[in-house]
């Protein structure tokens, strides 16, 4: 039998010593597991997911301080814990995370040189996305089967060096669905080209093939190379798939010899080693993939165990309460560094640092500490520190008011190469100076040209000198024009020793530019040596000028090495900088949607990661949660709410709802007068000016619900669309469904697990209806959107309930559509309920369509939706039309207005 006859198999496991482990008889399901992720109701930004259960502590093993323990040592502050439900199919479950998942290593047997024939039977969280995402494949100028970006099938491979790759139709399938899929190569179909074709399958055995083939010329044999065949993940570690892989199936030739079958099937659970029928020894890697039956609900830590008892001690539990990474991410963080720090701190963008000293001390600071653990600079005079704010890839560095600042240079390995670079910001009325300039740079060093210095003229020029051990200077380059004044610049000045003779450079580059300055030449007869001291602005000869981010290497890097972080990542796209941040603080990271079709986002300044985040989040008006299958974060992108195919349609009357389902029309979410800043920039505002929700005076509008918003785009030109668009979210005429509850073993659940299965893999952002209302409640569909979701189990229970808000707005129009709503037109006269024809005015030079084949449509007057069926005349208008097409018909008097029932608005 099977939930729910029999109890709820509910299984939960601790990480520990890098594998999960299987506590399940310990936890006390009698008591109920609760889990929480997303929004609440009343939120604007996700919560911690949280997972409330109880352990038996009777012996003692969840006592972390107990040394009698087998999990001492193992289990405290953090503890990764995982619930889930063993209800699927055994698969090979895949989380999206861009690591390696599922390999078997390169054998020539796996070199495909002619005719490829590939099968899989998958299973993707979401077809409908737009996410590339790999089935199975060897990248890496071999082949690889998938989906791309735009939902259809696709075959990528190299033939001759030449990237190639065929496509098929879109596919339809719905989101969790499994699918048998195939893809034929024919390297030569007889007319001097190649064919691949895509096939889809109910068995596997069966196959019909889905769309048209697609054909190529040139008749090059696929390339052959050493990289494993890979399930779940290219080559590199890109287009990851989430969801599951029941089979794959790689032939050599079109139904020829089977050269790789790996079927996770019959397999036991946590398998991850194991050989297929062709022969191939796999090897599964955890975490980004696992092969299991189970259904993931809840991956968290575990932060405290609390030992609890009943007075005669014989009941000894712990309850735990787990968090998601949320929890950890806004608990006592500190705020990340700037870009530029990050950046010459990176030992994976910056190399062969000696000295680096940021200048980013605060203002009460007497000496510049060093960032790579030498000596700090010393500080003659009285600088501004912390006073200059206009490099955002930086804290606010000092202005040097006539100070001097002198560094020691560490011993190091001399390798003939030396490169000195520093942040510049020259006043745009430029530094005082004579013809010799000012000093803005020196350093001493071994060799016979011992001394080096940048120096700035008064208009902005620069020049690189250098004086021999007696003083006399032996290289001038005159002041090369990088217009510094008023800039914001990256200077560099680069030295090689080349046999007896010295190569310098002296670059700069502009905050914001793509292509800097270089001046470069050669230095005769003398050598560099190592650099034994820095010196910023010697004599104290500069005024207003900033400087900071000094950095000494040993290796002549390019002047762009660290473009990105110099602009402070400004124009990044958010999910490329949520994408990014993670990755940077190993975190692991799932986008939903295209990382690179997302807002673009202003400077990154320093925060905390979490408020990084977030400001990237919302800039987008995406959604930033956690997964309910893998200990990390999830960003989904505004763009994948548009237009959504119900992830889940309920029907009320067929008893798929737990009671109550209450309509709410309250002012939670009115916002119908916006106001959108940026930092460091201007403002947009957007009103509602007339309408049911509009700031007029009740009962022509609702008063003025004001809202002022901060938001990190990247530029005030698209301040005004943030704000109408925010305005549009925050005038949604229609009542509120706050929660939406499903019991997994009411008996119209039992009857129809497709809907259980779609319930249960429902997620945030995702689109979920309930049809047939009762009679009392507003007529037509409920469609919402899922924001947080709240999970009760038990041994013979399992609930649902989502927390929602209306999808209508997320219902937007698309270039190219022929159909859009004629504003201001309204019934030129009073109609009773049964009237089958209507006058209606229309604004001068404008009509509504008479084309017959632009009908039928849906207009909607007074809250009646009618089906036009034709239209006559040129104003006032004749419309013939169907009554109450969301069942309610009444009487409507001259100057109600007629628009389209599903209006065309414009996505942000």
């Amino acid at each position: 039998m099977a939930f729910p006859a029999d109890p709820l198999d509910v299984r939960t496991d601790l990480y520990l010593d890098g594998a999960w482990v299987d506590i399940t008889d310990d936890v006390r399901v009698s008591s109920g597991l609760s889990i929480r992720r997303g929004q609440s109701d009343e939120g604007s930004r996700s919560d911690p997911a949280k997972c409330t259960l109880t352990i038996d502590n009777r012996d003692g093993k969840y006592s972390p301080r107990n040394p009698a323990s087998p999990y001492y040592g193992r289990i405290g502050r953090n503890t990764p814990i995982r619930v889930s439900v063993a209800r699927l199919g055994m698969a090979l479950n895949l989380t999206g995370e861009e690591k390696v998942a599922a390999t078997t290593p390169a054998v020539p047997a796996l070199d495909l040189t002619g005719d490829l024939d590939i099968r899989c039977l998958v299973e993707l969280s979401r077809w409908s996305s737009a996410n590339a995402q790999t089935f199975i494949g060897k990248h890496l100028g071999a082949y690889v089967f998938g989906k791309d970006e735009s939902d259809r099938l696709r075959l990528e491979w190299t033939s001759g060096g030449v990237y190639r790759a065929a496509r098929s139709t879109p596919v339809t399938f719905a989101d969790g669905s499994a699918q048998w899929v195939r893809v034929t190569y024919d390297r030569d179909n007889g007319a001097g080209g190649h064919t691949t074709t895509f096939y889809t399958s109910a068995d596997g055995v069966t196959w019909t093939q889905f769309g048209d083939p697609a054909t190529g010329s040139g008749t090059e044999a696929v390339n052959t190379n050493s990289t494993p065949l890979a399930l779940g993940v290219r080559g590199d570690v890109a287009s990851a798939m989430a969801g599951r892989i029941y089979r794959a199936e790689v032939r050599d030739g079109i139904g020829g010899t089977v050269v790789a079958a790996p079927d996770f099937r019959a397999l036991a659970e946590g398998t991850t080693s194991f050989t297929d029928s062709a022969g191939r020894t796999w090897t599964v890697t955890p975490p980004a993939a696992e092969v299991t039956a189970k259904d993931v609900r809840f991956v968290g830590e575990a932060s405290a165990w609390p030992p609890r008892w009943d007075v005669a001690g014989a009941d000894v539990t712990v309850p735990i309460e787990a968090a998601g990474i949320l929890r950890r991410l806004g608990q006592g963080a500190s705020p990340l560094k700037s870009t530029m720090y990050r950046g010459l701190t990176s030992p994976g963008l910056t190399t062969d640092v000696v000295a680096y000293w940021s200048c980013e001390d605060a203002a009460g600071a007497t000496s510049l500490a060093s960032a790579v653990g030498g000596s700090p600079m010393r500080v003659k005079g009285s600088p501004d520190l912390a006073a200059y704010t206009g490099f955002a890839c930086s804290e606010p560095i000092p202005v040097l008011k006539g100070s001097e600042w002198s560094g020691t240079i560490p011993a190091y390995t001399v390798t003939g190469q030396t490169q000195l670079r520093f942040l510049l910001a020259v006043p745009s009325g430029g530094e005082a100076s004579d013809s010799s300039g000012r000093t803005v740079f020196r350093w001493r060093t071994s060799g016979s040209a011992s001394r080096w210095e940048v120096v700035l003229s008064s208009f902005g020029g620069l020049a690189l000198r250098a004086y021999s051990g007696e003083n006399a200077q032996v290289l001038n380059t005159d002041y090369v024009t990088f217009a510094a004044n008023g800039k914001l610049l990256r200077v560099s000045a680069e030295l090689t020793q080349n046999g007896p003779n010295v190569s310098y450079a002296i670059s700069a580059l502009v905050v914001g530019q793509t292509t800097g300055g270089t001046w470069t030449g050669t230095l005769n007869g003398h050598t560099v040596g190592a650099v034994a001291g820095v010196t910023v602005a010697p004599g104290g000869g500069l005024g207003d000028t900033a400087l900071g981010h000094v950095v000494m290497q040993t290796a002549v890097t390019s002047l762009y090495d660290l473009a990105s972080q110099l602009n402070a990542w400004d124009g990044e796209q958010a999910g490329q900088r949520i994408r990014r941040l993670c990755d940077e603080e190993g975190i692991p990271i799932v986008v939903i949607g295209g990382w690179s079709d997302t807002a673009m986002a202003g400077p990154q300044r320093p925060a905390t990661l979490l408020d990084l985040l977030t400001e990237a989040a919302a800039a987008d008006m995406g959604i930033l949660t956690e997964p309910r299958d893998r200990l990390g974060l999830l960003y989904r992108t505004r763009k994948t709410l548009y237009g959504q195919r119900p992830a889940v349609a309920l029907d009320y009357a067929a008893g798929h709802l737990v009671p109550p389902l209450e309509p709410v029309d309250d002012d939670q979410a009115t916002r119908n007068d916006v106001t959108v800043k940026r930092e460091g920039g201007s403002s947009a505002r957007a009103v509602r000016e007339s309408g049911p929700l509009s700031v007029a005076a009740p009962p022509a509008g609702v008063g003025r619900y004001g809202e002022e918003v901060t938001v990190g785009v990247q530029s005030d030109a698209l301040l005004p669309d943030q704000a109408g668009w925010r305005l549009h979210l925050g005038t949604v005429d229609e009542a509120r469904y706050p929660s939406i509850t499903v019991d997994l073993t009411a008996e119209a659940l039992r009857a129809d697990q497709a809907l259980a299965s779609a319930m249960c893999r429902l997620d945030a952002g995702d689109r979920i209806t309930v049809d047939n209302l009762p009679s009392w409640l507003p007529p037509g569909q409920v469609s919402q959107i899922a924001r947080g979701l709240a999970e009760r189990l038990g041994p013979f229970d399992w609930d649902i309930t989502v927390a929602c808000s209306p999808e209508s707005p997320w219902r937007v129009a698309r270039y190219g559509t022929a159909r859009y709503g004629l504003a201001g037109s309204t019934l030129a006269a009073g109609v009773t309920s049964a009237a089958a024809t209507l006058s209606v005015s229309v604004p001068d030079g404008l009509i509504w369509t008479t084309d017959p084949a632009e009908f039928p449509f849906d207009i909607v007057i007074g809250g009646e939706v009618m089906t036009v069926t034709s239209i006559t005349g040129t104003g006032p208008q004749t419309f013939t039309v169907i009554r109450a097409a969301n069942g309610v018909t009444k009487a409507h008097s001259s100057g109600a207005a007629v628009v389209l029932a599903e209006p065309g608005i414009r996505a942000l």
